[in-house]
């Protein structure tokens, strides 16, 4: 879109010509253009300043400097008022600077890092290289298995080797990363990175916008190491083009009423030493012609193009602009415009330094740059894509503005309360640190008028009148200190809470100069409102990221070292940005931490806790996959130990089904043993039954024998004796199988065991107890059972 600032210019194109050859020492054929450049110039500062962004950025760096503007120092000095500035506003963006620059250069660490993308390109050697180690692990993961691949065996294979080939890349990339971060940081080291930073923060937090500009090649001054004399190391200084970067001042910078993010024409103002103007003779696509010019003309063109607001903020920042401090140097215009082949070749510039011609119906991003008003650079925008080199933010952004929100505006009504309370204060303390005089009738004095007052003077008045009322009186105003003190406080909190910038060298926690350290970012964050850190997190993704990537890219096509090629991105290492991974850091942590001892641990996996692990070395800037195993190998190991656990448990659970077994075992073994016993205890029983059943019918036996040997020596004197009741045989018969029914009463009342072989009753398979005719127990062996030492058989003789 061609701005509409074009339009004018091209109108007066003729008009400029004209007026422009007077100058003899001028290349008449870039009269023309030089004169429509000005008139786009002359356009974007009427644009500027209507739209009062140049009075708010003077009032900002007043109220920085607690000074009031000029036309206010007046009038209160012409009221009679205190013209005492509290600096209420100077605070807030002084703890606010004090933030910044403790984030960004509180130490040696750069608030900038590389990482590689999440799938980097790489050089087709490398994807190799990665392959091999792919193929190498998986080859090893077969040969571990111990058995027959599967086909899903294949694919794990397969799985491995994308996995081992990605961490392979991730790797060498992020290798790549720290060699290019230290060309880069070297780079800007000697291009001025941190100075120009510096005064970009003040900016942030003091103007209407904070601008970086870079990288843009400029001469600079480089130490060489050589040899001397002797053979000892000379250093010596040389210059040569470098990379740098630089702080534009908002008060140098030009954009178009339409310009918001530099889409649209932007002009920034330079001051040019006579250095800068012999290096342009130096340089190609200067036009050395105009250059020369200017170098022959200088001393009449230094120390002119000093405008208006230069001399309003001369007394503010002595060090950048002012009659005084321009004096050696030449203004110069640097345009970033976007317009059509017409306007060229009207203005008479048919070609650009390389040869190219130039189109009428085509449009053009053309860089050109001004010298005291003589052009000496014509070209189009080095950048394909037309963007220009600067980058900016602001405290408070503005939709559809290029400028934002100062922090002195956000502030300004706070403080415009606080400095009316304390010019009150400085007055009341003023009226309140004495008594007042009163003289009711001016006619009783006795001079003119008194004028002194002092201690023990003596007051003589007349009294024509005779008036009873006192000559003098003396009355003490009222102090309002604390009423007042209090109002200061509280606008101390307010300015704290419409800021969102908490007190900082104020002695409050967290100490100054706590740096970039995982301790002192903690306690510089967890005071820190939002508003702080929305301010930290703009600097990072608007100004450090998109600079720093241009400055890759840009050390991509001048590298003649292949090992530094990666495919990586800008990340930002900002203060709020490390905080943010050591909290995700410190939560994976308890999380993995949870895992290993929840019982639901097998719900995630060992993929998953792998994972997991992973992005907490990742948020610990560590090297994942170079210190962790691929999954499939972790797997593996996995799955034999769950197949030794397995086998284990197999193991156990057979050995407890054997002993069980063996216990079982033990059990019948017992009871076998019982039922032995049992069985022993009950022929032993029978055997003692047997025993006295035979024991007694030896006795019987035995008493029967006796009586009939008896009854035989006696049958005759039994027969003489027959009338005295002598028993016959009969009788006496009778009367012994009648003992042996009482008898065999009294075993069965015992309990009669079981019948013995030879005896009617005997269980099978037990011998038989061999008896004699008479019915004795006999001896095997053949002789009569001989009764033993009790009266009874031997239990020898039994068995």
């Amino acid at each position: 879109m061609v701005d509409s600032s074009l339009t004018t210019a091209l109108t007066d194109i003729e008009r400029q010509a004209v007026a422009a050859l007077a100058s003899p020492s001028s290349d008449t054929s870039y009269v023309t253009l030089s004169g429509a450049l000005r008139d786009i110039f002359l356009t974007h500062e009427r644009s500027r300043k209507e739209s009062g962004v140049e009075q708010a950025m003077v009032e900002g760096l007043f109220a920085f400097n607690s000074r009031y503007l000029p036309e206010k120092q007046a009038a209160l000095k012409a009221a009679g008022l205190s013209t005492t500035y509290f600096g209420l506003i100077g605070e807030k963006c002084t703890d606010a600077l004090s933030w910044l620059l403790d984030v960004f250069l509180g130490e040696s660490s750069k608030p900038w890092r590389l990482k590689s993308t999440p799938v980097p390109d790489v050089p087709q050697e490398l994807s190799e290289l990665a392959l091999s180690t792919g193929i190498q692990a998986a080859r090893e993961y077969q040969e571990g298995l111990g058995r027959e691949i599967t086909p899903e065996d294949n694919v794990r294979a397969a799985s491995l080797v994308r996995q081992a080939m990605q961490d392979a890349i991730l790797v060498e990339t992020d290798r790549r990363a720290k060699q290019m971060e230290r060309l880069i940081d070297d780079a800007l080291t000697e291009g001025g990175w941190k100075p120009a930073l510096k005064d970009f923060l003040f900016d942030v937090a003091v103007g209407k916008a904070a601008i970086l500009k870079g990288p843009i090649v400029r001469e600079r001054q480089k130490k060489v190491w050589g040899t001397g004399s002797g053979g000892k190391p000379k250093v010596s200084y040389v210059w040569e083009p470098a990379l740098t970067v630089s702080r534009v001042s908002p008060f140098d910078a030009y954009p178009s009423a339409s310009t918001v993010e530099f889409e649209g024409d932007f002009i920034e103002r330079i001051r040019f030493r006579l250095s800068d103007v012999f290096w342009m003779l130096k340089r190609k696509h200067f036009i050395k012609s105009q250059v020369q010019s200017v170098i022959d003309d200088f001393p009449s063109l230094a120390g002119t193009e000093v405008r208006a607001i230069d001399s309003t903020v001369a007394p503010i920042l002595q060090n950048q602009t002012g009659e005084a401090k321009v004096q050696g140097t030449v203004e110069g215009l640097n345009y970033w415009l976007t317009v059509p082949g017409t306007f060229l070749r009207n203005a008479g510039y048919e070609k650009f330094p390389a040869g190219k011609s130039i189109v009428a119906g085509e449009l053009y991003h053309i860089e050109a740059l001004t010298l005291a008003g003589r052009v000496v650079f014509v070209d189009e925008n080095p950048d394909p894509r037309g963007q220009k080199p600067y980058f900016k933010t602001g405290w408070q952004s503005i939709p559809g503005s290029f400028w934002y929100r100062s922090l002195p505006e956000i502030l300004a009504d706070i403080g415009d309360v606080c400095n009316a309370d304390v010019r009150s204060l400085v007055n009341n303390m003023g009226l309140a640190s004495g008594f007042q005089v009163i003289i009711p009738d001016t006619q009783r004095l006795l001079g003119d008028k008194l004028t002194t007052m002092f201690p023990h003077k003596i007051w003589q008045f007349k009294n024509p009148s005779n008036s009873a009322a006192p000559p003098i009186d003396f009355k003490q105003p009222d102090s309002n200190a604390q009423e007042l003190l209090g109002i200061i406080n509280e606008c101390r909190q307010w300015a704290d809470s419409r800021s969102g910038v908490p007190k900082y060298l104020v002695g409050g926690q967290p100490p100054p100069g706590v740096g970039r350290t995982a301790s002192g970012i903690s306690m510089l964050f967890n005071s820190a409102a939002k508003g702080i850190r929305r301010v930290v997190i703009a600097v990072d993704l608007e100004v450090i990221c998109p600079l720093l990537e241009a400055v890759y890219e840009r050390k991509l096509v001048e590298a003649e070292d292949a090992a530094v090629l990666g495919d990586l991105e800008v990340a930002p290492a900002g203060a709020v940005e490390t905080l943010v991974k050591s909290e995700l850091a410190e939560r994976r942590l308890a999380l993995i931490g949870e895992l290993s001892k929840s019982p639901d641990a097998d719900l995630v996996g060992v993929r998953g806790r792998s994972a997991v692990w992973r992005e907490a070395f990742r948020s610990v800037e560590m090297e994942g996959p170079a210190i962790m195993a691929p999954i499939e190998k972790i797997e593996q190991k996995a799955e034999a130990v769950a197949k030794a656990e397995r086998t284990k448990a197999e193991a156990e659970a057979q050995a407890m089904q054997m002993d069980a077994q063996n216990k079982s075992l033990e059990v019948e073994i017992s009871k076998a043993k019982l039922d032995v016993e049992r069985q022993r205890f009950a022929m032993e029983s029978k055997i003692l039954g047997l025993k006295l059943e035979a024991q007694i019918t030896e006795n019987q036996q035995r008493a029967a024998i006796t009586k009939r040997m008896a009854s035989s020596v006696d049958l005759k004197t039994a027969e003489q004796l027959g009338q005295i009741g002598v028993q016959t045989d009969e009788e006496e018969e009778e009367e012994e199988e009648n003992d042996i029914r009482v008898n065999a009463g009294n075993l069965e009342a015992l309990g009669t065991p079981p019948a013995v072989p030879g005896v009617a009753g005997a269980p099978e398979g037990v011998e038989a107890i061999p008896t004699g005719e008479s019915g004795m127990v006999v001896n095997p062996g053949g002789g009569p059972l001989e009764p033993s030492a009790g009266g009874g058989p031997t239990p020898e003789t039994v068995v």
